[in-house]
């Protein structure tokens, strides 16, 4: 609700109730956990954004501590934190469910996948897990690629651990290789960095087994979702790129006559895509 910094450090936060199926507000201050050094405890700073810490400590008011929202289903947190439709892909996968979470993607849903296992971290530390996936541990789905420069049959998923580490080291892992000698592959979706970032990909037959299930976020498409969206990888000319790109988008891709005159709700979307609903897809929270 706060859109702007406040020098009396007062925030209200909007959230969702899915249980009432209303929003609701929290409002909080600018105070949050920090260790001996100062630095947060919980969500770290992104450069100088400071609305993450904002959001966490609103829902963590809302469910009463931080200690409450340790873990838990990333899609009933997705669903609180916005509003929208969503549920659940369950394991063991299928093929179609593979062109369903593509679809989703390409669309512009929201894809958290959930690893098999029980995560222990908070009792015996991450120290063991190194370059693997973590038990019972939710990821985010950024991109799913089946690239044409190849002569097999390949799907590959761009997945990031929110923990920014701890990455897969398999077959098409950062340093896998595999990018060197498919350089179609390479050139066709882009050879990834070699640095600890979190971010890493991964084929859907290794992804299978260590996933069990994807939380499916629908958004919704109207007036109200458009905004200014700055490329915070410049930190000179972002507002100036995100300006420019976002005007060419809005008058020239026509995004904005388009958005106006066919706006999509959530649930819209999530009938659409539903249209030929795989097997093991189960609605989890249905808003």
């Amino acid at each position: 609700v706060t859109q702007s910094y406040n020098p009396f450090g007062k925030y209200t936060v909007r959230l969702y109730n899915p249980v009432k199926k209303q929003f609701y507000n929290v409002t909080i201050d600018d105070y949050v956990p920090c260790d001996s050094h100062g630095r947060p405890l919980f969500c770290k700073f992104n450069g100088h954004e400071m609305w993450p810490l904002l959001l966490e400590k609103a829902y963590a008011k809302s469910k009463g501590s931080y200690a409450a929202i340790e873990g838990g289903r990333p899609l009933n947190a997705m669903i609180e934190l916005t509003g929208y439709q969503g549920e659940a892909m369950v394991g063991p996968f299928s093929d179609a469910q593979f062109t369903k979470m593509k679809h989703c993607i390409d669309k512009g849903c929201l894809l958290a996948a959930g690893s098999h296992g029980v995560d222990n971290t908070l009792r015996a530390g991450r120290a063991g897990l190194k370059s693997s996936i973590a038990a019972g541990h939710a990821y985010s789905v950024l991109k799913i690629k089946t690239p044409h420069l190849t002569t097999k049959k390949l799907r590959l998923l761009k997945i990031r651990n929110p923990w920014g580490g701890f990455e897969w080291d398999g077959d098409w892992s950062d340093n896998s290789p595999l990018w060197n000698t498919h350089t179609g592959v390479a050139l066709e979706i882009g050879k990834p960095e070699k640095k600890e970032d979190g971010i890493f990909y991964m084929c859907w037959e290794d992804f299978i087994k260590y996933f069990n299930v994807v939380d499916v976020l629908y958004p919704n498409y109207g007036m109200d979702n458009i905004h200014f969206r700055v490329v915070e990888q410049d930190p000179y000319c972002g507002n100036c790129r995100g300006c420019a790109w976002g005007c060419f988008k809005y008058w020239f891709c026509c995004k904005g006559l388009r958005t106006l005159w066919f706006e999509r709700s959530s649930a819209q979307l999530k009938a659409e895509l539903d249209h030929e609903k795989p097997e093991h897809m189960v609605g989890l929270v249905p808003v």
